[in-house]
């Protein structure tokens, strides 16, 4: 295994590593002379605002070819790029990853910088993997790795539609994604009986969510359904500050959990709302858990701390280039494989517009934490 830090090339473990982002910062920008096999370029700002973020996803990709074994990930260099957390640094970064033979393209990208480099990724063979969960990015010819609010909203949608809901009024922030959520739903119910009951936006979190969810419950409850179980749900993907205030409120009028069936995203998959009793029963979805835990341990382990989620998606893109190098390549052909593939991150593929599928499960909120009520799907 070699892993490449920028204009060098190591052989050290992840298990052995020191790096930190002293040492990341000074590394040399110069990018020449690596005598590799596959080369996988890594678009991180390893200096200014978001340079420990940076510094966590190159560890995770260090990981990952150390995960691999020494056999696999032979012949295989990781090369960090420095974006300084700009959309100019970030050009420049890609074409530093251009001249020095980049097989590969990771990184973390803005709306801004990903406008910027259309052209370049379009006329151009190489693959470009986007570390993001942000649709906007893949019309610009990137392949974006996370799994889009979008995704989410329509699996634990289809879920409570298939659990006897039968109403659903939406609860979300006025903005992009805010706007996404509600263009989910209508679609999905052009297709399935289930009513829209109110859809109530806000930009100020603790005036403008409370005036909304106020409409929202001063609208006539949904008639029972065929079965004892709610019937009514209340879809409200954001968390943060958002969820924290819907929380409180419920924790006033209790009779709002009675009455809706709660719906999230994956942003409810925090450990901190996983015992909070006004969200018992509620639903969201998300990657699958298992792998991604065993990689938060075993990163905690190895680095002596915890990892935010996006070095999951840097994990997966370094495990997949892996898998396809010992393969029949990289190219984008490849990458566009129906069957997919697995990672800590579940099973995924890549779609014609540019964004991955992925089998996503759906997670009920227990008072023991969080616990699986619908499994994804084992192939596509």
């Amino acid at each position: 295994m070699r892993a490449a830090s920028q204009g060098n090339t190591t052989n050290t473990a992840p298990g052995a590593s020191t790096t930190t982002p002293a040492e990341v910062e000074n590394a040399s920008p110069e990018n020449k002379g690596l005598h590799i096999g596959t080369h996988i370029a890594l678009l991180v700002p390893m200096s200014g605002a978001s340079q420990k973020t940076g510094v966590e996803l190159i560890q995770a990709a260090q990981l990952a070819l150390f995960d691999a074994g020494t056999a696999a990930a032979s012949g295989i260099a990781l090369q960090p790029f420095d974006t300084k957390n700009t959309d100019e640094g970030t050009v420049k970064a890609m074409k530093q990853a251009r001249a020095a033979g980049a097989d590969i393209i990771l990184g973390r990208f803005s709306r801004a910088s990903a406008r910027l480099l259309h052209d370049d990724i379009k006329n151009s063979p190489v693959p470009v993997i986007a570390l993001s969960n942000d649709a906007s990015l893949a019309p610009e010819g990137m392949l974006v790795l996370g799994s889009t609010p979008s995704e989410q909203i329509e699996t634990v949608v289809d879920y409570a539609f298939n659990n006897n809901i039968r109403a659903l009024s939406l609860l979300v922030a006025d903005n992009d994604s805010g706007r996404n959520a509600a263009s989910v739903v209508k679609e999905y119910i052009l297709n399935n009986t289930l009513k829209i009951n109110g859809t109530e936006s806000y930009r100020n979190v603790k005036a403008g969510l409370m005036e909304g969810l106020a409409r929202i419950l001063a609208q006539p409850a949904a008639a029972p359904g065929d079965s004892s179980g709610k019937s009514e749900a209340l879809l409200m993907p954001d968390a943060g500050s958002a969820l924290l205030t819907l929380l409180n409120r419920m924790k006033q009028q209790p009779e709002i959990g009675r009455r809706f069936q709660l719906l999230g995203s994956s942003a409810w998959d925090d450990e901190s709302f996983s015992h909070e009793k006004a969200l018992l029963g509620a639903w969201f979805a998300t990657t699958p858990p298992e792998l991604r835990k065993q990689f938060e341990d075993r990163f905690q382990a190895t680095y002596n701390y915890r990892p935010l989620k996006s070095a999951s998606l840097a994990y997966d893109a370094v495990s997949l280039t892996v898998s396809l190098a010992k393969g029949g390549g990289i190219s984008r052909e490849a990458l566009a494989d129906a069957h997919g593939f697995n990672g800590i991150n579940g099973l995924f593929r890549f779609n014609v517009d540019g964004l991955a599928e992925h089998s996503l499960v759906v997670m009920e909120i227990t008072e023991y934490g969080f616990a699986a009520i619908q499994t994804g799907a084992d192939s596509f």
